[in-house]
């Protein structure tokens, strides 16, 4: 919950990411993270921040070339899931990757 670690199955999805937009050759990488509803607004703003920067590292440190980023951290808002059951938030707790 309180993470900006990348897990097993995160990895294995950049690991993929990080060929294709090597394919792509072309513009900035966009990365939106989120977070779920628990906590303090601003501390999830800045929780979503980190998640997006550790996807930053992530892809930069694996692509054979330097890449252009822009980070957005969305924090709370735009929530594919609402419910405080803990099970449908962990879907809102992850960092979208977008080619601009």
């Amino acid at each position: 919950m309180d993470s900006d670690v990348i897990t097993p199955e995160g990895e294995d999805v950049l690991a993929d990411t990080v060929e294709r937009l090597i394919l792509e050759d072309r513009g900035t990488v966009a990365l939106m993270g989120f977070t779920d509803s628990a906590g303090d607004s601003r501390y999830n703003q800045l929780l979503a921040m980190r998640r997006a920067n550790a996807v930053r590292s992530y892809i930069q440190q694996r692509a054979d070339r330097p890449l252009r980023f822009r980070i957005m951290p969305v924090g709370e808002a735009e929530a594919v899931k609402s419910g405080g059951d803990g099970v449908t938030e962990a879907l809102n707790r992850r960092v979208e990757i977008m080619l601009q």
